[in-house]
């Protein structure tokens, strides 16, 4: 990642040219994560941003996403907590040719525009525009935060 050295953790790039930015998290609390909770930094230049926690936490800690949603400030713009098994499935599913939010890790009040390949019109920190989908869109796999 040099030379945006600890920017976030993965850069998955989509063979339409589409990448994500995950920050891993390994966090026992999930309100001491959501208070700790920032947006992503913009370099390298992604087009949809989250952070990731092991399965195992929301599995050992059912309201585990509900608490880190609740205690995320405004600061995080809505940034997403998705544990690891709902990022592979949110990628399987854009690589089989999906694009809806259940396709996609932004803030669940953004629906990334399908896009060709030049890049524009995305929801991220490539593009400041913003499109609306209805509260409790991607309910599987979603974190409803």
């Amino acid at each position: 990642m040099w030379p945006g050295f600890d920017a976030y953790d993965l850069r998955i790039t989509f063979p339409d040219g589409h990448v994500w930015a995950v920050d891993v998290k390994d966090w026992a609390h999930p309100a001491f994560l959501g208070r700790a909770a920032t947006a992503v930094r913009p370099e390298p230049p992604y087009d949809e941003a989250c952070w990731v926690v092991p399965e195992f936490r929301v599995r050992a800690r059912r309201d585990y996403l509900a608490m880190y949603a609740k205690e995320r400030g405004a600061g995080a713009g809505g940034l997403r907590l998705l544990t690891d098994d709902q990022l592979k499935r949110a990628a399987r599913l854009r690589l089989s040719g999906e694009r809806g939010p259940d396709a996609s890790i932004a803030p669940l009040h953004t629906v990334p525009p399908a896009r060709g390949h030049g890049g524009a019109g995305t929801a991220s920190s490539r593009s400041g525009n913003q499109t609306a989908a209805p509260d409790g869109a991607g309910k599987k796999g979603a974190d409803h935060a």
